[in-house]
């Protein structure tokens, strides 16, 4: 057994390295045999009771200081980790995002390689995420102390950007299939009407880039948010394009592009829509106090 002939001493500060190292890995159900293996298995047999007893208490002599130390001398910041890895998140999503979104206006596919290699980062940031937001549950515990306004909206935030993550996927794959049927139709040249209607879709992205630049801004830069109508005014004056460029184009063809940019559109309507129902619920309570908050929260 590796740990025969170790003090007592020396078990008890090595036990909460060997725990720390066992969670990094992702195996925290080993650390509840742990510390029975170590107490049973590295005990002499000429001694057992006694050596036994012995090493567990050094064990418990280390996981107390390991416990003080994480709790009193140099507790973990999970908290501003999440923060700081939340934010990394949201840029990166956003950008692309907003990129494949513009690649469908001026039917520019994005490279598998760039495309794989972004949807990779942006899935080890969420699992980060993740990762970090339990580990702050548990750290906050049972606290009733105020939090502050990220604090009550992170979680959410996070899976904004989840959903952004996988409709990012649904935009991508309208483009290939658009370039694909053009393709398959001799690359037709595209209508003033559906000009118009690209055109809409482009000032909605420009509008997103802007709501979540002032959102981000309000969750961790303090920044006083506005309100912003949660309406279907823009989406609607839209669907006046549409029906304008069907009045030219029926039949398969008009269905085909319009299932593209169906995706599309509901997709930076979701976006914009998310954003601004974040910001209006910093709006409405920012000069609340926290426990009003908090009751707010709870009704959305």
């Amino acid at each position: 057994m590796a740990f025969y002939g170790l003090r007592d001493l020396e078990m008890g500060l090595a036990t909460p390295l060997v725990i720390w190292l066992v969670l990094r890995l992702g195996l925290g159900e080993v650390v509840m045999a742990l510390v029975p293996m170590v107490i049973i298995l590295s005990s002499p047999r000429e001694a057992f009771l006694t050596e036994a007893f012995n090493r567990s208490i050094g064990i418990f002599i280390g996981l107390v200081s390991g416990v003080l130390v994480n709790g009193l001398i140099a507790p973990p910041h999970y908290r501003e980790k999440l923060i700081e890895v939340s934010k990394r998140l949201n840029e990166v999503m956003a950008e692309f995002f907003c990129s494949l979104a513009t690649r469908f206006n001026n039917i520019s596919p994005m490279p598998d390689e760039e495309y794989l290699s972004k949807r990779n980062e942006i899935k080890s940031l969420l699992t980060e995420c993740r990762v970090y937001l339990e580990l702050w549950k548990e750290q906050s515990g049972k606290e009733t102390k105020q939090l502050p306004w990220q604090d009550q909206l992170l979680e959410r935030y996070i899976d904004f950007n989840s959903n952004l993550y996988h409709k990012s996927k649904d935009i991508y794959e309208a483009t290939e299939e658009r370039i694909q049927w053009r393709k398959q139709h001799g690359n037709p040249s595209i209508s003033p009407e559906f000009e118009a209607i690209l055109a809409m879709l482009a000032h909605g992205n420009k509008d997103f880039v802007r709501l979540n630049k002032r959102l981000q801004g309000s969750l961790f830069e303090g920044e006083s948010a506005e309100h912003y109508p949660v309406d279907e005014e823009f989406w609607q004056e839209m669907s006046t394009f549409v029906d304008q460029w069907h009045e030219r184009l029926t039949g398969s063809h008009y269905l085909h592009a319009f299932m593209f940019l169906a995706v599309v559109a509901n997709n930076l309507k979701f976006a914009n829509r998310t954003a601004k129902e974040f910001l209006n619920i910093i709006h409405e309570n920012q000069d609340f106090g926290c426990v009003a908050i908090q009751e707010k929260l709870k009704e959305n």
